[in-house]
């Protein structure tokens, strides 16, 4: 399975250029189904939902729906597909036709839809399949009645959260603050006005009617609030061949997504309990039990196990870590976890970073340092050829015209490798690329080349810089080897992150812990030493979730679990990147040395022995 890079807040990786058409590609065998969603439908109702529904596929349709499968409320808001009797490992669970699928492609076999429809994205299409099939309830057609009935009354994601529940329980993270962006924004109507709507508007298909005249009307608004949060939270997308014949319409055969799959979505995730996967052949999508399931046993499948518990969170409303329990980085090389990876503001944290070891008293530490080891060079103990180079940097200004790098920077310390765990084919060679390759994740050639252009002198600046601005050529890892250089970009980049912290620290300002008032961490201003980075890491990965006293809302305590999850995987993924960072300056520092005790005077110590078990780490 892919590892999906970090998406938009629950919608917005949806509407991001839904005029156009969008490709979509993925490893998965079916990459994003449905959520565990939230319904206000008690066991009778259920019950009822259950057998209309699968009546429909089955009479109606020429479908199946295995016998021993009902539908249960598995809690409080939970359903679930629950086997009543033994089913054995080979037997077919669900199997739909395509005449009971919601998708963009039932559109696009209709001439009055197809012209209006074929360049607009999959998520456009499948949005108007939406709106068609109920404009049959106003209709009294009732075509798609059964289906429509068994989606969830009420919806749980992260629209539903309050910007206080946003700005508390995802304090600092990268999805906090898209979501809280798009809110100023009012992200969502703008777009709904400007690209939804007068599609929809064209093809006639706006609830109401001749009724729905304004874009202001609220439950116009809600209506397609409602068709996001379902196709979010449960459209299938299928990376194979879905036409079910060696040849068909060019426009069907490249649709591989959202599916609206009756039945299908109702199923829930769970990667370790698993028992069925999404296949397609012969024009229909079906699920077989891929081994034996007891009575009882609840149908589960997987939305893909690699997924980050941000990506679940914006996509599906849910996250699968237990409460409070942190985001690990142990054999994070072997895992197919992903961590949720966080964002540095080029300006906020970068730029306010190098712009202070600039003004610092550490380039001319380190002027001094290197003209020791020059004096040792001349001496004889090294080649001339090997005299490193300083030069002032006080006076050099922000370079950020080339615009090599975004406003908010991904830091992304996971493994994706293309081959399977335990693999003992894989040479030695590709293993070792694969081992550079990871030690390297987080430092991205951009991110390299940009903090160096910070720090080159005039001359060199003006070398690497094309006539009209632009870098020829990105700098790698490789260029950190420069002592004067390396140590500046390890520097500035350990500040940027200590300055990132700042933004996760969870404090109440009303209240008093012990007498005294809780206040955050304080950080060393320039970074003397990489324990600081590291300890404050630790100290906010052991910070205790809110209790439940100080839960917004105690009936959504949930959400706050949720939070803390995506809290914490970021934090885990940042402390990767520091533990990186902090290995390139120490062996930086040591070649300084040149192997000779430094002197001690509280800044350019060696790591302390807590520090070298995380580094070992």
């Amino acid at each position: 399975q892919t590892h999906l890079h970090f998406i938009r807040y629950i919608f917005q990786s949806d509407l991001h250029d839904m005029t156009d058409k969008e490709p979509h590609s993925s490893d998965n065998h079916a990459n994003a189904a449905s959520s565990s969603k939230a319904c206000s439908n008690d066991e009778s109702s259920s019950s009822s939902i259950w057998n209309n529904l699968t009546s429909w596929v089955q009479k109606k349709h020429g479908g199946h729906v295995h016998e021993a499968l009902h539908l249960e409320t598995t809690n409080e808001s939970n359903r679930g597909v629950i086997a009543s009797r033994p089913i054995d490992h080979g037997e077919l669970l669900i199997r739909l036709p395509s005449s009971c699928i919601l998708s963009g492609r039932i559109l696009l076999q209709k001439p009055d839809y197809e012209k209006s429809l074929q360049q607009k994205s999959s998520w456009m299409q499948c949005v108007a399949s939406y709106y068609l099939a109920l404009s049959t309830i106003e209709n009294s057609d009732n075509k798609w009645k059964p289906y429509l009935d068994s989606l969830p009354k009420t919806y749980e994601t992260l629209f539903q959260w309050s910007n206080e529940e946003v700005k508390t329980y995802l304090r600092g993270t990268t999805l906090g603050a898209m979501i809280l962006t798009d809110r100023t924004e009012d992200s969502m109507k703008t777009r709904y006005q400007t690209a939804v709507r007068p599609v929809l508007d064209e093809l006639k298909l706006l609830v109401g009617g001749e009724q729905a005249k304004s874009s202001e009307d609220d439950d116009e608004m809600k209506t397609f609030l409602d068709a996001c949060m379902c196709i979010s939270t449960r459209g299938f997308h299928y990376s194979g061949d879905t036409t079910g014949t060696a040849a068909g319409h060019d426009d069907e055969s490249s649709y591989k997504g959202p599916f609206l799959l009756p039945i299908i979505d109702l199923l829930n995730h769970n990667p370790s309990k698993s028992c069925t996967t999404l296949q397609y052949s012969e024009g229909c999508f079906s699920m077989v039990a891929e081994r034996p399931i007891a009575q009882g046993e609840e149908i589960f499948h997987s939305y893909g196990d690699s997924m980050t518990s941000a990506q679940l969170l914006q996509t599906f409303g849910f996250v699968m870590t237990p409460a409070g329990e942190k985001a690990t980085t142990t054999n994070s090389k072997k895992s197919s976890r992903c961590l949720t990876p966080a964002s540095l503001s080029k300006s906020k944290h970068l730029i306010a970073a190098c712009q202070a070891i600039k003004q610092s008293g550490i380039p001319k530490r380190l002027q001094s340092k290197l003209a020791l080891k020059q004096v040792q060079q001349e001496e004889g103990t090294k080649d001339a050829e090997e005299q490193e180079e300083s030069w002032q940097v006080a006076d050099l200004p922000i370079r950020d015209e080339d615009g090599i790098l975004p406003d908010d920077i991904l830091i992304d310390c996971n493994n994706h490798r293309h081959h399977q765990d335990g693999d003992t084919t894989t040479n030695s060679s590709n293993q070792q690329e694969d081992d550079d390759d990871y030690n390297n994740k987080g430092l991205t050639d951009e991110l390299i080349t940009w903090m160096c252009l910070q720090f080159l002198p005039s001359e060199a600046y003006e070398e690497m810089c094309e006539q009209d601005g632009k870098v020829s050529d990105l700098l790698d890892a490789t260029i950190l080897q420069d002592l004067y250089l390396g140590i500046l970009v390890c520097r500035s980049l350990l500040l940027a992150l200590n300055k990132k912290l700042d933004d996760y620290f969870y404090y109440r300002e009303q209240e008093e812990t012990n007498g005294k008032k809780e206040e955050a961490p304080t950080s060393s201003c320039l970074c003397e030493t990489t324990d600081s980075v590291v300890d404050r890491l630790e100290a906010l990965l052991a910070q205790p979730m809110p209790s439940p006293k100080n839960i917004i809302n105690n009936n959504n305590s949930q959400r706050a679990q949720y939070g803390w999850t995506v809290r914490n995987e970021e934090l885990s993924n940042l402390k990767v990147w520091a533990i990186q960072v902090s290995c390139i300056m120490k062996c930086l520092y040591e070649e300084l040395k040149g192997g000779e005790q430094q002197h001690s005077n509280g800044t350019e110590e060696e790591p302390n022995a807590k520090r070298a078990k995380v580094e070992a780490e």
